[in-house]
């Protein structure tokens, strides 16, 4: 049977004669391969093995072969990539580089770099060589998947220091359509398990930019978007996964579910040293410093003092201050029933409510009517500017939410003002602005995310 077409038929050999001189010697020659005259390529005769034997040598025959397989195959040749075909071009990049000179060892580590990423990228397809004419299980990857793998964001920068790293989350939330988002910004990388051969994403925290995956909303947001904790030497240490957005909304869902033994837990013992302790912390003693600042204003102002003073933070004076808490009060309050007093209850007492929270002003400034961007940082109004305050039941105010901002809430209050002082010019809340804001940030992060 003929080694090349598969057909059973007699082998090829060749008569030979030699003039001795005194007589004419004949021979018949066979080759060293069963191959019939119909395949036979001339050019593949070598030399003479025996008087009775010639080599043919194969090359000529596989490269055949190999040809015509890739003609007849579903796939193109010109579209795939060998291991070592890999290899070559991430090392010639400069992803890869190593001293080994085994092409296992070579092929074995092209294939731990894309495995790095996804391993279903890579498939087994039994192809010829151009040595051999039997075909060989063979890896390949498709070179538009190499080529995105080598559009994907370095991870070392120039001194070889790891600068994104990727971390796996078994309760992820995201979804496959924002995954694949991500995969495509370089921003998740895949697992795949020992046993069950299951694919876990791997989201990735960028040190370039300072941006990283959020595990429940899948967002790409900077390194404040997230809780966090300063380790040795300033390292940064993040505690979640979960951006400080989804934070909030998770506690306010659970808020919303528990109040009632939220509240008695705060009214304990433990809640109040928990108060106590976060009043000892930056972050309270700031908020604190603005209410007490604020409040004593308020009473000075309550108590007729200095009418005409005008604090730059209110941006009125306290006469002025005073008619706007008497507009925007109700018939019930007055100047002797304001904070809580001895009323450990809070009954039949108001106090001065921040309409954005203090501690949500940093995010939610831009709704402010008044809070303009085009001015220089210092000269922008604060939490305790005239229209970002009202007199609210001590109650109501004690059981407002500080975690998100209502934002009916919010353009009610402006709307009351707006009637009150319509010489005041209060235009409407900026929610455009304050969107174009966060979109800005995640405009932001995919930008930086193009420049690495």
């Amino acid at each position: 049977m003929c080694i090349i077409c598969k057909k059973d038929l007699p082998p090829i050999h060749f008569e030979i004669e030699q003039d001795l001189g005194f007589t004419t010697y004949k021979n018949k020659v066979s080759i060293d391969k069963d191959i019939c005259k119909y395949c036979f390529i001339p050019e593949s005769l070598g030399r003479l093995v025996t008087a009775s034997l010639y080599h043919v040598g194969i090359e000529l025959y596989a490269e055949a072969h190999y040809e015509r397989f890739w003609e007849e195959s579903e796939w193109n040749r010109d579209e795939l990539m060998t291991l070592h075909e890999v290899w070559e071009g991430i090392s010639g990049e400069g992803i890869k580089n190593s001293k080994q000179k085994d092409p296992r060892m070579l092929c074995k580590m092209a294939k731990e770099w894309i495995d790095s990423w996804n391993p279903n990228l890579r498939f087994y397809l039994d192809a010829p060589t151009k040595e051999n004419l039997y075909l060989q299980t063979t890896t390949f990857i498709k070179k538009s998947d190499y080529n995105d793998l080598i559009n994907k964001p370095k991870v070392k920068d120039e001194n070889g220091v790891t600068k994104i790293t990727y971390y796996a989350s078994h309760r992820h939330r995201v979804s496959e359509e924002r995954q694949k988002e991500l995969w495509d910004l370089g921003y998740l990388k895949y697992n795949i398990h020992n046993v069950t051969k299951e694919l876990t994403p791997r989201f990735a925290n960028n040190s370039f930019n300072n941006t990283r995956v959020c595990v429940c909303c899948g967002k790409i947001k900077k390194h404040d978007g997230f809780r966090s904790n300063k380790g040795k030497a300033g390292k940064e240490h993040f505690i979640v996964w979960e951006c400080l957005d989804c934070e909030t909304h998770r506690a306010k869902k659970y808020y919303l579910e528990n109040r009632e033994e939220i509240l008695e837990k705060a009214k304990s013992p433990e809640g109040r040293k928990q108060r106590r302790e976060y009043g000892k912390s930056p972050k309270g003693k700031y908020s604190n410093a603005l209410r007490n600042r604020f409040n004593r204003h308020v009473k000075n102002a309550l108590g007729g003092r200095t009418p005409a003073f005008v604090n730059k933070d209110v941006g009125i004076s306290n006469r002025d201050l005073v008619y706007l808490l008497e507009d925007l009060s109700e018939d019930w309050m007055n100047h002797n029933n304001y904070g809580a007093g001895e009323n450990l209850d809070h009954e039949g007492s108001w106090h001065i409510d921040h309409v954005i929270p203090i501690s949500l002003w940093w995010k939610y400034k831009y709704v402010n009517p008044f809070y303009d961007i085009s001015l220089p940082e210092r000269e922008r109004i604060g939490p305790n500017h005239w229209s970002n305050v009202r007199p609210l039941c001590s109650k109501e105010n004690m059981g407002r939410g500080h975690k998100d901002l209502d934002f009916d809430d919010v353009k009610s209050h402006y709307d009351k003002i707006r009637e009150i002082y319509p010489e005041r010019n209060v235009g409407q809340i900026n929610l455009k602005l304050f969107e174009e804001q966060e979109n800005k940030k995640e405009e932001t992060c995919g930008q930086l995310m193009l420049k690495v």
